[in-house]
């Protein structure tokens, strides 16, 4: 059976006198029940578009303090200077032997390790080594020894190589604090961000170093 309003006056009497009741104990004119203006004023549909009148003395904000760093303007003036964005696209682009994909895949990789390395409170002594006999590996490849002089990171590279195997050869603790110097650090950063825009990057434990 449907139930309608007819069927029950008395209830519906008493549920109206009982909202009169409710409506008159609310003082409309307290500062409580003033209705605000909504920042978003007002919602117009356009076809697909919806359109907000905001009212912008809502959304006065303090504009944003602009901090320089001096480290990233110095890697800026860095990457500017040696330009090797522009000197690895040529040889990128005419790399049909895939000398240039595979030296700098591992490079790349190395590169990582070691800014990861320098972050680290600690690291495993062995694990520099892996990463000095990595170095090794990729300087003694064909790749290597084929490349040409316009390729940017040679000297890099052997510095690199020379410089982690003094700290192996010197260091007796199992575990040790590896920190570059700021210059190094530079020259790291700006190498990785160079060379991410030709090689994918690459886990050290999915590249082998031998050629």
């Amino acid at each position: 059976m449907l139930l309608n309003q007819s069927a029950f006056p008395s209830q519906i009497d008493s549920l109206k006198q009982e909202q009169n009741s409710i409506a008159n104990q609310i003082d409309l004119s307290s500062d409580r029940y003033v209705k605000k203006n909504s920042p978003f004023s007002q919602i117009l549909n356009h076809g697909n578009t919806t359109e907000l009148n905001v009212n912008k003395q809502d959304f006065n904000r303090t504009p944003r303090k602009v901090y320089q760093s001096a480290f990233v303007e110095a890697l800026i003036e860095l990457t500017n200077e040696r330009d090797n964005l522009s000197k690895l696209a040529p040889l990128f682009w005419y790399d049909a032997t895939g000398t240039y994909l595979w030296i700098s895949t591992r490079f790349k990789c190395l590169v990582e390790c070691l800014l990861t390395f320098s972050e680290t409170k600690t690291i495993e002594l062995d694990e520099l080594k892996e990463i000095c006999n990595a170095f090794t590996l990729l300087i003694r490849s064909i790749y290597f020894t084929s490349l040409p002089q316009t390729y940017p990171y040679t000297n890099e590279i052997l510095n690199l190589k020379e410089s982690l195997k003094k700290i192996c050869l010197s260091s007796n603790e199992e575990k040790i604090k590896f920190s570059l110097l700021p210059q190094t650090k530079k020259v790291l950063i700006a190498t990785r961000w160079e060379l991410h825009y030709y090689v994918p990057k690459i886990n050290f434990r999915g590249l082998s170093f031998e050629s």
